[in-house]
């Protein structure tokens, strides 16, 4: 398949079918560079693309313009252009367009017409409205999960002027869900690891024998103790009206007031955390709790990110957020399936294609215990 340029040329060499601008529907290739940024903790990814001309007016994506970046006919990226840079010297003259993914209206966006549930709606029905009744009803809401519904009980009230984002994140948390962008400028609400696992496998071998199936150019390997703790305890009150109701005596102190612990043995016994939960639970709930946030918090303070060649996985997908891939690096000492947080795509005329992938445990997105308002992320690490 080929891509028709305004010139009216089929586009057929590699370089110019892989890798393809297109603006207000008009395909455009032999860009100087395309660089795009992917994530899981972001609903709007961001591109740079530099091309060359002879005069500023001759280049044809203007600020404003639709854009839709592709990659071996997948697209990455739908959005739009919010930046345009030039610049000239006896080397030539480069113009730099930058933006982000349609979905930037919702991080830049305000709420003008409140919303107040008093019924009972999906979080997908609610995100719709949200967005359509405050100006960006052109962003689809995509549902991979499909979360407890929200009732009367939850009291849904987003007031004027607050953070569309924010709004968004909110109650995505209340859902203990996430929401991120695909490569088509839609709102997509998921949990970590809710993607396919590769096939093809992450390989650096340190044996110059077995060298010919590494496929990493570059790797690092990071791991931290912020965040981390020896001992949590999670202090949380029993339902006081829920044990009277039960018909039993009940000794307010003991009862009510429910502990639970979860300890780090990699941590120094100085480090503790104290959470006091302000949701109703018993102890067990409490213990959970703790078991979470000793369990989220070590996995999240692990990071392994490598460069590969090219952009594809396979024969035809390319490498995507919230997938997770088989990694077996000895240099890094490193065997694990992890799960991909971040993709960097980066393609120049000087170094060809690269993929960064940005990795993190398996555990690093996992939910908390059920709880009728549990903290969810928003507690994560506060």
């Amino acid at each position: 398949m080929g891509f028709k340029t305004k010139a009216g040329n089929f586009i057929n060499k590699v370089f110019g079918k892989d890798i393809v601008v297109e603006a207000n529907g008009v395909a455009y290739s032999n860009f100087l560079s395309v660089d795009v940024n992917r994530s899981l903790e972001t609903i709007a990814n961001e591109f740079t693309v530099i091309g060359t001309v002879e005069k500023l007016e001759d280049f044809p994506i203007a600020l404003g313009d639709d854009v839709v970046i592709l990659f071996h006919e997948v697209s990455i990226l739908d959005g739009y252009v919010e930046v345009i840079s030039s610049e000239y010297s006896n080397n030539g003259h480069t113009v730099t367009i930058s933006g982000r993914d349609r979905t930037s209206d919702i991080v830049d966006g305000t709420v003008f017409n409140s919303l107040v549930i008093t019924g009972s709606m999906t979080l997908k029905a609610l995100l719709t409205k949200l967005l359509s009744d405050n100006g960006v009803g052109n962003i689809n809401v995509i549902d991979l999960v499909r979360p407890d519904i929200f009732t009367k009980k939850d009291q849904v009230n987003i007031d004027q002027g607050a953070s569309l984002f924010e709004a968004v994140d909110r109650y995505c948390a209340k859902r203990q869900v996430m929401a991120t962008t695909d490569g088509e400028g839609n709102l997509v609400v998921t949990r970590g690891g809710e993607g396919v696992e590769y096939s093809q496998k992450i390989i650096h071998n340190y044996s110059p024998f077995l060298a010919s199936q590494n496929n990493v150019l570059s790797a690092s390997k990071s791991e931290s103790t912020f965040n981390r703790y020896n001992k949590y305890i999670v202090k949380s009150q029993n339902d006081v009206l829920g044990l009277v109701s039960g018909g039993s005596g009940i000794d307010v102190k003991k009862d009510t007031n429910q502990d639970g612990e979860s300890s780090d043995s990699e941590i120094r016994s100085s480090r503790v955390l104290t959470i006091v939960d302000e949701t109703a639970g018993d102890s067990d709930y409490s213990k959970k709790r703790a078991e979470w946030e000793s369990s989220v918090r070590k996995a999240r303070g692990f990071s392994y990110s490598c460069k590969v060649q090219g952009f594809l996985v396979d024969d035809s997908n390319v490498w995507t957020p919230n997938c997770l891939v088989s990694v077996t690096d000895q240099r890094l000492n490193v065997d694990d399936t992890l799960l991909i947080k971040d993709v960097y795509f980066s393609y120049s005329v000087d170094q060809g294609s690269v993929t960064e992938l940005i990795m993190v445990k398996k555990d690093s997105y996992q939910i908390a215990p059920d709880s009728p308002l549990s903290l969810g992320f928003l507690g994560l690490f506060s």
